[in-house]
């Protein structure tokens, strides 16, 4: 089978361009010498199956590099597998206030607001702008984990705004990118359950109504034998 580079995503509104979605990561525009950028993608690569192990690595590097916001995101999603949660909370503050322009700095702190029940942070984060390429309009592609977590970010947001089908059409962007990742999974789940939920709660509301009629026609009939007697 041929390798795949990119996808092309239709957009949300039909008169936008679509997003160009990448698959492979480029390490160049970080301005590292070819040393440090090789360590670096090595390191990426090892973090993801093993983060307890290359953790120190990680910080070592990220200290010698302080203002590349990639290190910084590496290494908080490093704590998190490492189970280092305040450590990680800490990191991913501290780099959006740094890098408040870097797309993962802000997807990663809007979930943070999100998960700290602030969800009017997320707007503020993304200049009331949610579609990527008004966001970024001199980019031309997006890698697809930026995709899947701009787009899985949008979702629960939506729903947290009772704004189910908007949050639906953003899960389906994510899904054509990234079907299998568990932030995907878990919006997919989120969905269903506020579905059913829906769905209980307007047979609940027409069982309520249909009760309420019944007990009504039996007060009024009760009404008229009294009457009668």
């Amino acid at each position: 089978m041929d390798k795949v580079d990119f996808l092309d995503v239709p957009s949300l509104h039909p008169h936008h361009k679509g997003y160009r979605v990448v698959f492979e990561k480029d390490y160049k525009n970080l301005g590292l010498e070819r040393k440090e950028q090789k360590f670096f993608e090595n390191l990426y690569v090892n973090i993801q199956e093993h983060p307890q192990q290359y953790l120190e690595e990680l910080i070592q590097f990220y200290q010698r590099h302080p203002s590349i916001p990639e290190a910084a995101n590496l290494l908080a999603f490093a704590y998190l597998k490492a189970k280092k949660r305040k450590e990680a909370e800490e990191l991913i503050e501290k780099t959006y206030l740094k890098h408040p322009d870097y797309l993962i700095a802000r997807i990663n702190y809007a979930d943070q607001m999100l998960r700290f029940k602030k969800k009017e942070w997320v707007p503020i984060v993304f200049n009331n702008c949610f579609d990527l390429n008004l966001l970024y309009p001199s980019r031309g592609t997006f890698h697809y984990s930026e995709f899947r977590g701009f787009m899985t970010l949008m979702g629960f947001y939506h729903l947290e705004r009772e704004e189910r089908e908007k949050a639906e059409e953003y899960y389906q962007l994510a899904f054509q990118v990234d079907p299998l990742h568990p932030s995907v999974a878990a919006l997919e789940k989120k969905l269903s359950k506020r579905s059913f939920l829906i769905d209980f709660g307007h047979w609940r509301e027409l069982i309520s109504r249909l009760l309420s009629l019944k007990i009504s026609q039996l007060l009024q009939k009760l009404a008229r034998i009294s009457k009668n007697r």
